[in-house]
């Protein structure tokens, strides 16, 4: 079996990270591809760029809209697939040539619904590979989010990229619009409806981690969409399995304090004072518990403890972190 997978890329002003993109999922080993490339009413010259690779490559095919956010466009890249599975790849990133191969090897050629991999991350001062030599895993549904939420799938995760996803299943969801961070609110559904995740542990997709991208972004209240998302993903995980009720805690606790570091870099930090008091009360609630968890890292046991000093205590030692780490 060699099934036909429907590889979308939601373009917005990305003139310069496209070719890089596009060159790797030609370039694929696995070659039965239909390559979408959407393009989000783009106003520099990514509409000319893809345009030109049309010509070159009769796989791919262009869809032009206006401009309406990477919701209502991955919903539109959903709908016109005509692949039996799905591969999101962001348009500033890019994979190895085997990406493709290797998920669809994954799936055991259409036997499961998803296949996974890890990605390797490249900052603009060190690229960090978290590849292991670890055999493949077939997991269900509670035991993917069992794993995930004990951070034992490296840096698997409920992103929409970084997996090859059987094209039926989205047909009975689609990403809610005028909300960032849309993945939040539908890949782990995705994943509750699946036959099984395989989880393959060699990092295929590369990550650019652009300073000027929605997650590195200074904080906002766009963010608050991010943790909304998450506590609906662990609502709705928590109740189909409530025995991971401890771990969605734990991923909760991870989110509130990853968004509190973003809080932190801001000089006028004072100005999100409500939601800093919101986030720490939420950590609190489970605080006791939490320094308790073996599967709590010392990291965020710390920034506990510098919390509950203070947000100001935290504030220097993350902002300290975070210059020797995150770039």
């Amino acid at each position: 079996m060699n099934p036909k997978i429907s590889v979308i890329v939601i373009i917005y002003n990305m003139e310069a990270y496209l070719k890089k993109c596009v060159e790797s999922i030609i370039c694929q080993t696995y070659t039965n591809l239909e390559i979408l490339l959407i393009d989000d009413g783009s106003s520099d010259n990514s509409l000319a760029i893809i345009r030109e690779y049309q010509e070159k490559d009769s796989r791919i095919k262009v869809v032009t809209k206006e401009n309406e956010g990477r919701a209502k466009t991955r919903n539109l890249g959903v709908a016109t697939a005509s692949g039996e599975y799905i591969a999101f790849i962001d348009a500033d990133d890019y994979v190895t040539v085997d990406y493709v191969q290797y998920l669809v090897g994954l799936t055991q050629n259409g036997k499961y619904d998803i296949g996974a991999c890890p990605d390797r991350i490249v900052y603009k001062k060190r690229t960090i590979d978290v590849s292991r030599d670890w055999n493949e895993e077939i997991l269900s549904s509670k035991k993917f989010f069992d794993k995930m939420f004990k951070n034992e799938l490296l840096n698997i995760d409920i992103s929409a990229h970084s997996k090859l996803i059987r094209t039926a299943l989205f047909k009975k969801y689609s990403y809610p619009a005028q909300v960032e961070f849309e993945d939040e609110y539908v890949t782990h559904k995705l994943i509750l409806a699946a036959n099984a995740i395989v989880v393959g542990f060699t990092a295929k997709y590369i990550y650019l981690k652009r300073d000027d991208s929605i997650v590195r972004q200074p904080f906002s209240e766009k963010r608050l969409d991010l943790i909304v998302g998450e506590e609906k993903m662990v609502a709705d995980v928590c109740h189909r399995f409530p025995g991971l009720i401890q771990g969605g805690n734990r991923r909760l606790a991870e989110i509130y304090i990853n968004s509190l570091g973003h809080i932190a870099l801001l000089n006028n930090f004072s100005k999100y004072s409500e939601i800093i008091n919101e986030l720490k009360n939420k950590l609190f609630r489970n605080g006791k518990i939490l320094m308790k968890d073996s599967y709590f890292s010392k990291t965020n046991k710390l920034s506990l403890i510098l919390l509950k000093l203070g947000f100001l205590p935290f504030r220097i030692v993350n902002n300290v972190y975070y210059k020797l780490f995150r770039t």
